[in-house]
């Protein structure tokens, strides 16, 4: 006997987990013809006819509306995982769920197999005034708060229409394992906690359910042998958003202190809570489910979940199979810069170094354009990256100079080198970079290293500090102005470096490692963290300080210690 599937999301978190367990010969003992429709084929995968031990695997690249012929009532099974996943999408997001929904169901008549949907836990989601004291059933009030939520929960009432005998919806909560999305939940708060954000110090007490790719595989093939039908949910533990932020530190290694939310606050908040966001709400009240077809010796052991949801979204998954960049670093010759260039070169990105400074040692696996960079030799800068055959894909504005003193006594070069250095040659650098892609849709990454003085107001610093603030703010500007040009402004405290032209006499207390800096730099990099990066504790204090204290007393504090230091 063979078993005919039509298979939709091959390509996606789940969806791909349960496909590879189906051709493995994992779920189904019989011979298969599978027809999976993908919008675009992953890597050692192909489009046409593949068979494998006894499996018939026929692929379409396309839309399902453009595979619409493929459809019919003869398949035993319809597995539809596609999806659009976006919790933060615009509505536009339901009706590209639900069109491929109509189109499928659309095509059928008198289907007698089973239809499978991957639907989600947010279709319940929590309502402004829900108590959260009663965990959610199949039966709890339908509230999604998110456009990919409704999208779901209208799929879950087309296809329970249409096919009330002969479909199963299978309500998905948080799943995680190895080839996670960087946008996925899990990720996003992992992300928090690697930026030692203050919210992954807190042991809130709100619950989420959770669930392993594995062991969602293991309650798939259970559904499937027991003939299951209707609405179910599948998770295989509840955690509280505290537990999975100390779990996170403990698999990069932080600290794992964690401050209870105090009781006046949690009363006060369950009385407000139909004025609180929704993030909020979450993390202080509880969206777990009540019951799961999942058997409980199936659920992992707690030590070994706080391994596998670090590893799962670990730096070092994404370091190894990151694709290999074509990276220009300005002042790459010493402190920041080469401990950028390091980071790179270490996973065999191809590095470029504009910088007077030359040390070949770290470096002998990088190009070296011994110049500083300036307007005069910026066309000599492009006919070195041409003649080496290298169009950059990232570039690391590093290079600054800081002269320090009351602006009547800087000279003018003084001036218009830091304007030149800091301002003008990056954004510069940057246009002719974005012309190499004038024919092409890629784009660039751009890193700016910006300076804790773009917020400081600090007395003898005017003219270095106003050329670091126009950067952020054309850096953090361009990011929703262009779609070629993503960037990523570094804000790092002060380092132990010899950074040249600067004030002789600084304050020499907490000042960070540039081996380390550059490291968290990289490290966001390649996490695709666009935006602003604050490192340090001293340049995140002088972050707060801007908005918290009035600019005038800011001069007089920066003034004072000006004197005594």
């Amino acid at each position: 006997m063979t078993i005919r599937i039509l298979f939709t999301g091959e390509n996606s978190f789940i969806g791909g987990n349960i496909f590879d367990q189906i051709v493995k010969g994992n779920i189904f003992d019989e011979d298969l013809e599978i027809i999976s429709i993908v919008r675009r084929i992953s890597e050692g995968k192909a489009p046409g006819l593949e068979v494998t031990r006894g499996v018939r695997v026929m692929r379409y690249v396309s839309s399902i509306e453009e595979s619409a012929h493929v459809i019919s009532n003869d398949f035993d099974y319809i597995m539809h995982f596609a999806a659009e996943v976006d919790f933060y999408g615009k509505k536009e997001i339901i009706e590209k769920n639900l069109e491929p929904i109509r189109t499928i169901l659309g095509n059928l008549d008198s289907f007698k197999g089973t239809f499978i949907f991957a639907s989600t836990l947010g279709v319940l989601d929590r309502s402004n005034l829900d108590s959260c004291d009663v965990p959610l059933d199949e039966d709890s009030k339908k509230f999604p708060t998110s456009n990919y939520g409704v999208s779901k929960l209208e799929g879950e009432k087309l296809i329970s229409e249409l096919l009330p005998n002969n479909s199963l919806i299978i309500r998905i909560p948080w799943a995680y394992g190895e080839n996670m999305s960087k946008s996925h939940h899990l990720a996003r708060l992992f992300e928090t906690v690697r930026r030692r954000g203050l919210v992954g110090y807190i042991d809130w007490p709100g619950q989420i359910s959770l669930i392993s790719i594995e062991n969602f595989a293991r309650a798939f093939t259970n559904l499937l042998s027991s003939g299951t039908l209707g609405v179910v949910h599948v998770y295989d533990e509840h955690m509280t958003f505290g537990n999975i932020f100390s779990d996170f530190k403990k698999s990069i290694g932080g600290n794992t202190t964690q401050y209870k939310v105090p009781r006046i606050f949690l009363r006060v908040a369950h009385k407000l809570r139909g004025f609180l966001p929704f993030e909020l709400r979450c993390l202080l009240f509880d969206s777990m489910l009540s019951h799961s077809v999942l058997e409980t010796s199936w659920k992992k052991d707690f030590r070994k979940r706080s391994t596998l949801l670090g590893n799962s979204i670990s730096i070092k998954d994404h370091k190894l199979s990151a694709p290999i960049r074509t990276v220009i670093i300005t002042g790459g010759g010493r402190g920041l810069g080469a401990s950028i260039a390091r980071n790179f070169l270490r996973y065999n990105h191809r590095v470029v170094i504009a910088d007077a400074v030359t040390n070949p040692d770290p470096f002998q696996r990088s190009l070296q354009f011994p110049h500083h960079l300036s307007r005069e030799n910026l066309s000599e800068f492009c006919i070195f990256l041409k003649n080496e055959g290298l169009i950059p894909t990232t570039l690391i504005n590093n290079a600054g100079v800081a002269t320090s003193g009351d602006f009547s006594q800087l000279t003018y070069r003084d001036i218009e080198s830091m304007i030149e250095v800091n301002f003008s040659l990056p954004l510069l650098l940057t246009k002719v970079i974005d012309q190499m892609y004038e024919e092409s849709p890629l784009g660039i990454e751009v890193v700016n290293i910006s300076s804790s003085s773009a917020f400081q107001q600090i007395p003898k610093y005017a003219t270095y500090g106003a050329t670091k603030n126009a950067m952020s703010y054309w850096s953090e500007v361009i990011n929703s102005e262009s779609r070629k040009i993503q960037t990523l402004t570094v804000y790092p405290g002060g380092m132990a470096t010899k950074f040249k032209e600067t004030k002789e006499k600084q304050l020499q207390i907490g000042l960070l490692n540039p081996e380390k800096v550059g490291r968290v730099i990289f490290e966001n990099y390649i996490l695709g963290t666009t935006g602003r990066l604050v490192i340090g504790i001293r340049a995140k204090i002088f972050q707060l300080l801007e908005h918290t204290i009035p600019r005038s007393i800011q001069r007089k504090v920066w003034g004072r210690l000006e004197n005594r230091i």
